[in-house]
């Protein structure tokens, strides 16, 4: 009886365990994002932050919204890319689209680092190098540890 109870005890214990194993491998950070005029680039000014001990496992841009003025029609995106509070690159930049999700993989830099910010490209501008079309966009990142 002692012995099925103390098995029981263990079990209970274990199962705890790794519910705070789990936990601790969710969502790290978030932050949102929101400019309205974006002839360049522009990086978010909260962050993303974690503690020394962890390392970052990925990272998601989601815009809600985007949108260039005038529209040209080829440019339906912008880059974005994970990056330092210093300009510190900490992923490779991708396309992101409205109201979907885009996964980025920290590179060496970027698995230590904790704080994390966003930088935003005006595809126009990044495809052309001229700054005369006008960029909005507004959305969301997170961090997953």
């Amino acid at each position: 009886m002692k012995r099925r109870r103390i098995s029981k005890m263990v079990t209970l214990m274990l199962a705890i365990a790794l519910v705070f194993l789990l936990a601790s491998s969710a969502l790290a950070a978030s932050l949102t994002f929101t400019a309205s005029t974006v002839y360049k680039a522009f990086t978010t000014t909260n962050s993303m932050t974690k503690t020394s001990s962890q390392t970052w496992k990925k990272w998601t841009v989601t815009p809600s919204s985007l949108s260039h003025s005038p529209n040209p029609s080829s440019y339906n995106y912008a880059m974005a890319r994970p990056v330092g509070p210093s300009g510190e690159l900490y992923a490779t930049a991708y396309k992101v689209y409205a109201n979907q999700t885009t996964s980025y993989t920290p590179n060496t830099s970027g698995l230590s680092a904790n704080t994390v910010k966003i930088k935003i490209i005006n595809a126009y501008y990044d495809n052309n190098g001229r700054d005369d079309i006008k960029m909005s966009i507004n959305g969301s990142a997170t961090g997953t540890v």
